[in-house]
């Protein structure tokens, strides 16, 4: 998955999450992404390079 990719879906899940809380973790990041991969068109596959990206803390 390339890198725009992930921080823009990313970026949507922190947004999203962001209008009920003042602060966002990874755990809940990855939460709601895994919750909501159909509505954001992901496959397993991509949720794990998601996953791998945030342990990572590859995006800034």
């Amino acid at each position: 998955m390339k890198t725009y990719l992930l921080k823009s879906v990313i970026g949507q899940a922190t947004l999203s999450l962001l209008e009920h809380t003042d602060s966002v973790t990874k755990e809940e990041i990855l939460f709601y992404v895994s919750n909501n991969r159909f509505a954001l068109g992901l496959d397993g596959n991509q949720i794990q390079n998601i996953k791998s990206a945030l342990n990572r803390n590859d995006i800034n």
